[in-house]
């Protein structure tokens, strides 16, 4: 009798489940567009966006993938053979200070506009 009601019990939550899942949409922007936000790493070979070469393939043969792994290894070799930048001088880097020392401060505008007191301006 326990395992029958498990079974029941698991069949009921697979349901309530995939019509939960199911019923999701894609997140999108005010706007209507989708909503891309998260964590982009650029640390795969793959694009975001289909080069025309390969438009209407699925796959790239093996050649392609092995021509593309050794330009980006190549690419990486020459980008860590590169002598590093130098470091800024000490005390400072080469920018000038934004007003001599002692100099007064400019005096300040009126600043932004404001909107309508309690009223938020964030999407």
């Amino acid at each position: 009798m326990c395992s029958a009601s498990s079974a029941s019990v698991a069949v009921v939550l697979a349901a309530v489940l995939g019509v939960a899942v199911s019923a999701q949409e894609a997140p999108t922007t005010a706007w209507g567009d989708p909503d891309l936000q998260g964590i982009w790493v650029g640390s795969t070979l793959t694009p975001l966006e289909r080069p025309p070469e390969y438009e209407g393939r699925e796959f790239l043969r093996e050649e392609e993938v092995a021509a593309l792994e050794n330009a980006a290894r190549v690419h990486e070799e020459r980008l860590l053979a590169r002598p590093a930048a130098p470091a800024p001088p000490r005390g400072g880097g080469a920018t000038p200070p934004a007003r001599p020392p002692g100099a007064a401060a400019p005096p300040r505008g009126p600043g932004p506009p404001r909107g309508a007191p309690g009223r938020s301006w964030e999407l």
